[in-house]
């Protein structure tokens, strides 16, 4: 019985390190730093210079993102969300009222729910990021 199990686990170890192979293999860039953040997450860069165009300081960020979803016709185009992501890089640099921000394109891998965190496949998405500006 107990060789069984022992024989059972090193299957199970070698079906896990397998797996973790091929994972990595189908997406390469999980190779890259996964971030956590909870920001401005919208479908597409033209969402995300919209929402720019629209906040202005003080305002409420979520009538805002209601806003875009409604222009686009889409509830769930943007949200203000915490996620797990990591990055493809910059695609554009807007201004708005708050300063400059830069559009980056993340790819989402989970997604926070209540207690925990929800994994799914990477979502292609795109982030605003505020540009640190230095005074003149």
């Amino acid at each position: 019985m107990r060789d069984r199990l022992i024989g059972a686990a090193v299957w199970l170890g070698i079906f896990l390190c397998g797996s973790l192979l091929v994972a990595m293999l189908a997406y390469p860039a999980y190779a890259q730093e996964i971030k956590q953040g909870h920001g401005l997450v919208c479908d597409t860069k033209e969402q995300v210079e919209r929402y720019i165009a629209l906040y202005k300081k003080g305002e409420d960020g979520y009538a805002v993102v209601k806003a875009v979803n409604l222009e686009v016709g889409k509830e769930t185009a943007c949200g203000i969300i915490p996620v797990a992501y990591f990055e493809d890089g910059p695609v554009g640099q807007v201004r708005g009222e708050a300063g400059a921000v830069s559009i980056v394109r993340v790819y989402v891998v989970a997604f926070r729910l209540g207690m925990g965190w929800q994994q799914v496949p990477p979502l292609e998405q795109y982030v605003a990021v505020p540009v640190k500006e230095e005074a003149v």
